[in-house]
């Protein structure tokens, strides 16, 4: 059976996409985490290795409530990894049935979905970070789970400077990758 609009799906899957590879490509950089005030990249890496499950234990000791976080923060990676790549399998099924025009249009839908979605969620931070942070962890964690006093051990592995670095990384690949997807698309005879 053939979608009417299959490159308008094919767009906002391989826009999902987009974004997991953005996520990813930040997420697994000790550079950046040097860069933006990191210090033991061994501690960084093993709760990286933990929030994509290559790792069973976490790289150092937590409060519990703290280490309770982190196994929320690893079911949240696992559920974006799986969007992503459920994401790229519908992408490689709805490409084949797509003729040249169809593909153009799903690379076009993509690169504009990615710029809006950057745009957006580069305002909304920009307005006030805090703020979005807070909304940010109300729709992924439960309520409480993610607030923690000054001492804590990860507020002090991952200040503030860390997160708006990283959020910033993210959205940089992505209008990066969804800017290319625009290009591709646009270009090329016309059918």
């Amino acid at each position: 059976m053939r979608l009417k609009n299959a490159w308008s799906l094919c767009g906002l899957l391989l826009c999902l996409v987009t974004f997991g590879v953005s996520l990813a490509s930040v997420g697994g950089s000790s550079a950046f985490y040097l860069s933006h005030g990191g210090q033991n990249v061994s501690v960084y890496k093993g709760f990286v290795l933990y929030n994509i499950g290559i790792a069973d234990a976490l790289p150092v000791e937590l409060p519990s409530d703290e280490a309770e976080h982190m196994v929320d923060v690893r079911r949240v990676v696992e559920r974006i990894g799986m969007l992503a790549l459920l994401s790229l399998l519908g992408v490689v099924l709805l490409w084949k049935g797509l003729d040249e025009w169809g593909r153009k249009l799903s690379l076009i839908v993509a690169g504009v979905l990615g710029l809006a979605t950057s745009v957006f969620l580069l305002l909304a931070a920009y307005m006030s970070f805090n703020v979005f942070f807070t909304v940010f962890h109300e729709l992924f964690f439960s309520a409480g789970s993610w607030q923690f006093g000054p001492d804590s051990v990860l507020l002090a592995l991952y200040p503030q400077q860390y997160w708006i670095a990283f959020f910033l990384g993210i959205l940089g690949r992505w209008v990066v990758l969804s800017i290319l997807m625009l290009l591709i698309g646009s270009t090329g005879r016309d059918p």
